[in-house]
């Protein structure tokens, strides 16, 4: 642990010394995804983005890889799209994408298997009712 702390504050030094710089945010970024801190990742890419526009291929691979962390798949798809059309070549990119497909496709049937299931077992119509954090859940209600 105390190794990661040290790349971290290694990588905000270098920010400090070299704003301009969109390789240090960049850095930062992906080492924050190593240590499962997908919103301070976030934060980081978008920094490098703001830093050099060049890299921004790479600021949204960073960026989908963090929301597929927050398990947040269709915005992760959308972002790996864009830097899918950004950087055409990149087969590793390619297989990133591809495998979020694969991920968001299975999740939407797994959620339609349980929206069957729970209108198999009550025979009633599931309502969805959404939390504070933008989860949905079943909200069944019987009279």
């Amino acid at each position: 642990a105390d190794r990661l702390d040290e790349a971290e504050v290694a990588f905000r030094r270098a920010i400090e010394a070299d704003p301009a710089d969109a390789r240090a945010p960049l850095s930062l970024g992906r080492h924050l995804l190593k240590v499962t801190r997908p919103a301070e990742a976030i934060s980081s890419f978008y920094d490098a983005a703001m830093a050099n526009s060049d890299y921004f291929d790479e600021v949204k691979a960073g960026v989908g890889t963090a929301r597929a962390q927050q398990g947040r798949l269709g915005e992760a798809t959308e972002s790996f799209e864009s830097a899918s059309r950004m950087s055409p070549k990149n087969a590793k990119l390619a297989a990133s994408l591809e495998q979020m497909r694969v991920g968001a496709e299975r999740l939407a049937e797994a959620a339609a298997d349980f929206a069957d299931a729970v209108s198999d077992v009550c025979g009633t119509p599931c309502r969805d009712v959404v939390d504070a954090s933008g989860t949905a859940v079943c909200g069944v209600a019987w009279r």
